[in-house]
Formats: C-alpha cells, sequence, structure tokens
C-alpha cells in the first residue's frame, strides 16, 4: 500500500526529504517500515487537528478523535501512498492500492489499482 522508496524522490518528496535529514537511512531502519509508520502518523496527527478545530484544544478525548477520523476525505498522505477516506462504517482508509512486481529481487510498480472489498459489511 505504499509506493517504493525508488519513487519517493518523484512521489513524495518531503517525505525523502525528512527521512534522510534525520538520518533514517544510516539507522539501518528499513524505509518502508518508516513509511508504514509515518502514514499512521499522519492520520492521527489529521485527525487530532480535526478535533482540535472542533471541539477546541482543551477538549480533545478519544470520542473527539474518533468523531473527526470520520470527516477525514480523500485525505494527502504526502505521496507516501493513496489518499485515505474514513466514514462512520468505513474503517479502512485507502480506495486503492499500489500493485507491485518482484522481478529478479527488484519491485517493479504495476500501478494503481481499486481495492476491492472482501468484507461481508457495507461500508458506504
Amino acid at each position: 500500500n505504499i509506493w517504493p522508496v525508488e519513487e519517493w524522490a518523484k512521489r513524495a518528496p518531503k517525505v525523502l526529504e525528512i527521512f534522510n535529514k534525520n538520518g533514517r537511512d544510516k539507522m539501518g531502519f528499513p524505509p518502508e517500515g518508516y513509511a508504514m509508520t509515518a502514514g499512521m502518523a499522519l492520520i492521527a496527527c489529521e485527525a487530532i487537528r480535526i478535533a482540535a478545530n472542533t471541539v477546541g484544544p482543551d477538549k480533545i478525548d478519544g470520542k473527539a478523535v474518533y468523531e473527526a477520523m470520520q470527516k477525514i476525505k480523500n485525505y494527502d498522505m504526502m505521496g507516501l501512498r493513496p489518499p485515505v477516506t474514513f466514514t462512520e462504517k468505513k474503517r479502512f482508509g485507502q480506495d486503492t492500492a499500489v500493485l507491485l512486481r518482484l522481478n529478479e529481487n527488484r519491485q517493479n510498480v504495476i500501478g494503481e489499482f481499486p481495492c476491492p472489498d472482501l468484507t461481508l459489511y457495507d461500508w458506504k
């Protein structure tokens, strides 16, 4: 669900800049793990920002963040992966996924494709 590191310069330049500036490349930390964690942090920060604007910074609690998360629509993930949207029923973010094929130990981007609904539930 994330773009390969080789694509970051083109798709997620700010993330690549932060990754390199903080020396993450020298720590042996896998960039893919960094991207997954950064993506979760981006979503959490956006939910807290919305909650703070909705109820005020002094009244943020779990309920406010939960309700704020449902307002996240087509949120830009700084180019790390496709945008995310949440609703009252839709608890997963991405509607599309990055499809990669491994050839000779190299990731090759096939493209971005709609995620199939593999659940028994109506998330709309």
